[in-house]
């Protein structure tokens, strides 16, 4: 699926479904003048049970189809494919490429938490690029990180209003609610989409980070 806005330069957006409609969102507000072009591949979706291999030639696949439709700005709104894929794009495309894990640690070094909690695809996890980063920034800084791969599938196929899924969310989450985190990074661009029932369990003394 792609989703044409706006009018001058053009800016393309990736994710392997619909969560990456999280951060077209939020670019169109600050963006407004900008054509912003958007691919949810939602024919392989999810990317964060594949492998690395996988997820670079699909990245690479989707940096090429929005170069073709003439984006000079690339926005990797799919936190697997920002942790495996970035260094790879930035190396064979001559674009401004951007991912949205930096965006997500810098924004939890400006909240002042201390205890942070991180959940994402099995992938992000594994690859611990939330933990690298945040440790540059603040070596101080405690980090519990869980794989939720759960989540996503869920929000795709619309399950994440029926009841259970608060069931779903409290099994996944309980782990951090025991830790007491001071913040949670909502490491997949599927997860704003339950953000409020994430806040609901957790509490509103969490703060909720998303890349978004």
């Amino acid at each position: 699926m792609i989703y044409n806005y706006g009018v001058l330069m053009k800016i393309g957006i990736f994710d392997s479904g619909i969560g990456g409609l999280t951060v077209l969102k939020e670019i169109s507000k600050r963006l407004p003048s900008f054509e912003l072009l958007y691919l949810g591949d939602t024919a392989r979706l999810p990317y964060g049970i594949k492998s690395k291999k996988t997820v670079d030639k699909y990245s690479e696949n989707n940096v090429r189809f929005l170069k073709s439709l003439g984006c000079k700005i690339i926005i990797v709104a799919c936190n697997t494919a920002s942790s495996y894929s970035t260094s790879l794009l930035k190396r064979k495309f001559n674009l401004p490429i951007f991912d949205v894990l930096s965006a997500g640690a810098q924004a939890s070094s400006k909240s002042g938490a201390k205890r942070i909690g991180i959940i994402g695809t099995s992938s992000t996890i594994e690859s611990r690029t939330y933990e690298k980063k945040l440790r540059k920034i603040d070596k101080s800084i405690k980090i519990l990180s869980k794989a939720c791969p759960i989540f996503a599938p869920m929000i795709e196929q619309g399950l994440s209003k029926k009841n259970y899924s608060k069931l779903i969310i409290k099994d996944n989450l309980q782990i951090f609610k025991n830790k007491k985190i001071d913040a949670l990074i909502l490491g997949c661009t599927h997860y704003p989409l339950i953000k409020k029932n994430i806040q609901d369990y957790l509490g509103s003394d969490v703060i909720l980070i998303d890349s978004a």
